[in-house]
């Protein structure tokens, strides 16, 4: 998609072309009953194949049986990362728009410190499509619906339960030490970052793909915790609705990240 000089159009209009939304109807499981079954497990360098499409339960059996055979362990369901291949399309469309948008607001005084660290802190990434849905093989034995076939190529990474929770949108990302019960306040108040006083809201990116916008500051603070592995992304303080769709596509992206 081309952008036109930012010389030519106000600030708004710019970021009204480039557009973008991921919607919650596409970020889940699309079913194809004809397709055969590949799914890459990128811990052990193995590929899972099936003649039929299987059901997720099944899949996570064996990549898990795959796991016992190896000398670590990645036992940490909340952070395990499944993704779908054939809609890679989706996911760089995705980057480039936020990298479109965020290259225009790096030309605006206003922004331009903020768009130009979340440009270099996305550059440092690679991103696929996740489907997000419950990767707990327990739950998906009790509740058949959230156990769906999967036809199709995919990658499947178990992870170890990490001890770390990152930080995007501040000068720098940074990976703070988990601690249980903090807040994102008490994640802040640890960051080396200039503004924790005058920001509202920030988003949670928790370690199963989930986001949220959350509030932060001492009048609307919600409370809400990171999970061991999880992300908190600080965004533009703004509310303008197209910054804000800004804001939700970044964590939707970070959210995509692959190990």
């Amino acid at each position: 998609m081309k952008l036109t000089s930012a010389t030519s159009l106000p600030l708004k209009s710019l970021l009204s072309i480039c557009l973008f939304s991921l919607s919650s109807a596409a970020y889940s499981v699309q079913q194809n009953y004809d397709a055969p079954t590949q799914v890459q497990l990128t811990n052990h360098d193995v590929r899972l194949e099936y003649n039929q499409p299987v059901r997720l339960e099944r899949v996570l059996a064996d990549a898990e049986q795959q796991d016992l055979l190896s000398a670590d362990n990645h036992s940490y369901h909340e952070g395990y990362r499944l993704f779908d291949m054939s809609k890679q399309s989706q996911t760089e469309e995705l980057y480039t728009s936020v990298g479109q948008r965020l290259n225009v607001l790096a030309q605006d005084s206003d922004y331009q410190a903020i768009a130009s660290s979340l440009l270099r802190q996305l550059k440092q990434h690679q991103y696929s499509y996740r489907l997000v849905t419950n990767l707990d093989r327990d739950v998906l034995r009790l509740d058949n619906t959230l156990n769906p076939l999967l036809p199709g190529q995919y990658e499947l990474t178990l992870n170890g339960r990490p001890s770390t929770v990152s930080l995007f949108g501040v000068p720098e990302q940074q990976s703070l030490r988990y601690h249980a019960g903090w807040f994102i306040s008490d994640y802040l108040k640890q960051a080396i970052y200039p503004r924790p006083s005058r920001d509202s809201f920030a988003w949670l990116i928790q370690p199963n793909g989930t986001t949220e916008k959350v509030g932060i500051a001492y009048w609307n603070n919600q409370h809400v915790s990171p999970l061991p592995g999880g992300a908190i992304f600080i965004g533009f303080d703004s509310g303008d609705e197209q910054l804000i769709q800004l804001e939700q596509d970044i964590a939707t992206l970070i959210s995509m990240v692959k190990n």
